[in-house]
């Protein structure tokens, strides 16, 4: 999954940082109850804008309530 190599970068970047630093630096992981609250509320807001874009004369935020559509689908696919 992409969010899975993600982590994994990141591990590996705070791996690389904690030894330079002599620090321990983790990288949280959210839970999967936290992934879908975040895709909710990433939905909530994306309809919210792609509707103020459609009824005022402000088309650009019809774009931004594109993008957190998608975004909420994929957080969305990524909790399965």
């Amino acid at each position: 999954m992409m969010v899975d190599k993600m982590y994994g970068v990141m591990d590996s970047a705070c791996e690389k940082a904690s030894n330079v630093t002599g620090k321990s630096i983790k990288f949280p992981r959210p839970s999967k109850r936290a992934l879908q609250i975040s895709a909710l509320t990433n939905g909530l807001v994306g309809v919210g804008f792609t509707l103020f874009g459609v009824l005022s004369p402000y088309k650009w935020i019809i774009l931004l309530g594109a993008l957190g559509l998608i975004n909420s689908f994929i957080v969305f696919r990524q909790t399965k």
